[in-house]
């Protein structure tokens, strides 16, 4: 971030006081709307940096329960919001256009999740509605790491 702030910065400075060479002002345009470019994909790989390194959340599904692990930068343990299939516990699926995303709320806690993020979103959606239909007991779940 500050290799290209500051490339811009110094860019700016040769414009606005008028030492770059006469033939830069023309590219000037272009080297600006590059910037807005590179801009976009430093957003992008910005927030694919927070969810995937230093937020990573996983989905983890057992017969009665889904929980999501969500792995902090400096945490070895995972936050752990659990949403076992009994009163008190909401899940709405909702599509928009092709897009299915399931909503899990229970007291305070509430998780949006988009299978359209996750890796095969068929074998998600198959494995999240067997643990909302499941009437077997739920396992005891590792509140350290994820399994299996």
């Amino acid at each position: 971030w500050l290799v290209i702030v500051g490339a811009l910065v110094v860019w700016w400075m040769f414009g606005h006081f008028d030492w770059l060479p006469s033939w830069i002002p023309s590219i000037r345009p272009f080297i600006w709307g590059l910037a807005y470019f590179l801009a976009a994909g430093a957003l992008a790989l910005a927030v694919w940096t927070w969810r995937a390194v230093i937020r990573p959340t996983y989905l983890r599904t057992a017969p009665g329960v889904i929980q999501v692990l969500e792995y902090r930068h400096n945490r070895a343990k995972p936050i752990i919001r659990s949403y076992p299939m009994e009163a008190g516990t909401l899940a709405v699926f909702t599509r928009i256009r092709r897009h299915l995303i399931l909503t899990l709320s229970r007291g305070t806690d509430r998780d949006v999740l988009s299978f359209s993020r996750m890796q095969q979103p068929r074998q998600r959606i198959e494995q999240v509605w067997r643990a909302l239909l499941s009437t077997a007991p739920t396992p005891p779940l590792s509140e350290e790491e994820l399994v299996g």
